[in-house]
């Protein structure tokens, strides 16, 4: 099976949000508890305890971090975006071939070849295909270049057949 796709910096930054929100969020949060729980003890130490005031602080601690956590990640995935150099790797044409024994891209700087163990998942969000080799990295495949639902079916059916699970 052939497909062919061209990966835009728009779908590279659609990858790098799926990575953070479905694999990097919990992380995230249980980092935020931490220091949102450390913050209050530090403030409240060696003081009577006052519920309305741990309240107030839990309540400004939180909307702040909210707030620094949203402004950090939106100038980061502005950044993320601009990475990948226009006649790089990453962006461009590329084909994809399901091949026996791996999968193997096609592009005009190169191709890659994986084999089938190397594969970790097969993901996939309303619009993509993410074939994932390692935790952060995969091939992003947009669903808009398979022909139809059913050659899109036969491909993830085919990839899922191959991979270790």
């Amino acid at each position: 099976m052939e497909i062919k796709s061209k990966l835009t910096r728009k779908d590279f930054l659609e990858f790098n949000k799926y990575v953070y929100y479905k694999k990097r969020i919990k992380r995230s949060i249980k980092i935020s508890l931490f220091f949102v729980v450390l913050w209050l003890i530090i403030l409240n130490f060696n003081r009577p305890f006052n519920f309305l005031l741990i309240l107030v602080e839990l309540i400004v601690f939180s909307l702040s971090w909210v707030i620094l956590n949203f402004l950090i990640y939106k100038f980061s995935f502005i950044r993320i975006s601009r990475m990948p150099d226009k006649n790089g790797e990453i962006l461009g044409e590329k084909t994809y071939l399901l091949l026996e024994d791996g999968l193997k891209q096609v592009s005009e700087s190169g191709e890659s070849f994986i084999k089938w163990i190397g594969i970790k998942s097969l993901e996939e969000n309303e619009n993509y295909l993410f074939v994932f080799v390692d935790k952060i990295a995969a091939y992003v495949i947009p669903k808009k270049f398979f022909a139809d639902t059913s050659e899109l079916n036969e491909f993830i059916s085919i990839v899922n057949s191959k991979i270790q699970k």
